[in-house]
């Protein structure tokens, strides 16, 4: 475990220090301008009425295990320091698959910018996310929507429920954007178990494993056969290429979706992989 620390606190220090080289610096301030222009934008749409922030007020989550802290994530919270994915493709995909009945379980939701996308468009919209870092900081999201993330470690049991009767809520869309790889294998059946009893009948699980096992965060690389077979003796089957409705593009995040997105699955698919799945039949 001392071994494995000392990498994280390298790897940690690398990935913080100054980097010199222009394109790195150019590419970041990029990204800073780029964030700003949404934030912008999403602040004008809120105030000419455009949408309305659904700030949840129906759902609770139940657990006792409310940080992951043994977690490498927690400890060293590298996610969760800078990480706030948004994309609105994603969400519009979404809304194209389910309409009216949509809803949104993000897991490591890091700062909360996809739940954030689904309640600025009405959408019953819940992150979980093991770390307390950005909760303490009040960073991203979570100063924005308080009541739709909470903090909890989803390898142990958990449930979010309805406040009108006490009942389990299931989602349309349950998501976890590159972190499986961040899950001991030993720990896996109990998330998987997680997912199944707030995914609904007809829903989809959708997301990214990275496949980058240089990162010492990363205690699961495996390739894509081995998690398809986690998948299916876990109670969920990875829809084939003809039957998954999401494009490329519509993923949120291995598709050098920003700054801190560097990870292309198509031009590079050794790095990792998306999959789309539903309950097995």
């Amino acid at each position: 475990m001392k071994g494995m620390l000392l990498r994280v606190y390298k790897f940690s220090r690398k990935v913080f220090s100054i980097n010199k080289q222009s394109g790195e610096s150019e590419r970041m301030i990029s990204e800073l301008y780029n964030i700003q222009d949404i934030q912008y934008r999403d602040m004008l749409d809120i105030v000419s009425n455009n949408f309305k922030i659904r700030h949840n007020n129906e759902l609770y989550l139940k657990t006792n295990y409310p940080i992951a802290y043994e977690s490498l994530d927690h400890l060293h919270p590298l996610g969760t320091m800078q990480d706030n994915t948004r994309s609105i493709s994603f969400y519009n995909k979404c809304a194209l698959l389910y309409k009216d009945q949509l809803s949104y379980l993000d897991l490591g939701c890091s700062g909360g910018g996809l739940v954030f996308d689904f309640s600025l468009h009405g959408r019953v919209s819940i992150g979980l996310e093991g770390s307390d870092y950005s909760k303490k900081k009040g960073r991203a999201n979570w100063r924005t929507i308080p009541n739709n993330l909470f903090t909890c470690d989803i390898t142990q049991p958990f449930e979010i429920l309805s406040k009108a009767n006490n009942t389990k809520f299931k989602f349309k869309i349950v998501s976890c954007w590159e972190v499986l790889e961040h899950i001991d294998e030993h720990d896996l059946k109990q998330f998987f178990i997680n997912v199944l009893a707030h995914l609904d009948c007809d829903g989809i699980f959708v997301g990214s494993i990275s496949q980058v096992a240089s990162d010492p965060l990363h205690v699961t690389v495996k390739k894509f056969d081995w998690w398809k077979s986690m998948f299916l003796k876990n109670g969920l089957t990875i829809l084939p290429d003809d039957e998954n409705p999401f494009e490329f593009t519509d993923y949120a995040r291995g598709t050098g979706n920003g700054a801190f997105d560097t990870c292309n699955y198509f031009l590079n698919q050794d790095l990792g992989f998306h999959f789309v799945a539903k309950k097995n039949p």
